[in-house]
């Protein structure tokens, strides 16, 4: 087998094991998990769950705003 065959296949070998061991501490984090997702994930959807509050008070008018946020704490979370 000439040099680069060889790198390729070694290459192709060691993606393979990183793409598998990506998946099998994912499943064990989800397994472990209190609430049956990773750590990114539930950090993501905190994320957006901001955004879409934001995003409706964005949309709502200057009126229903005053109305909405009494205390500027609960709007920064």
């Amino acid at each position: 087998m000439d040099p680069i065959s060889a790198l390729s296949v070694a290459s192709a070998v060691i993606a393979f094991v990183d793409f598998s061991w990506k998946i099998v501490t994912g499943a064990a984090e989800i397994y472990r998990s209190v609430e049956g997702t990773t750590n990114e994930n539930a950090r993501l959807e905190d994320i957006v769950q901001d955004l879409e509050t934001i995003s409706k008070r964005l949309s709502s008018s200057p009126r229903e705003e005053e109305n909405a946020i009494e205390n500027p704490e609960e709007f920064l979370g």
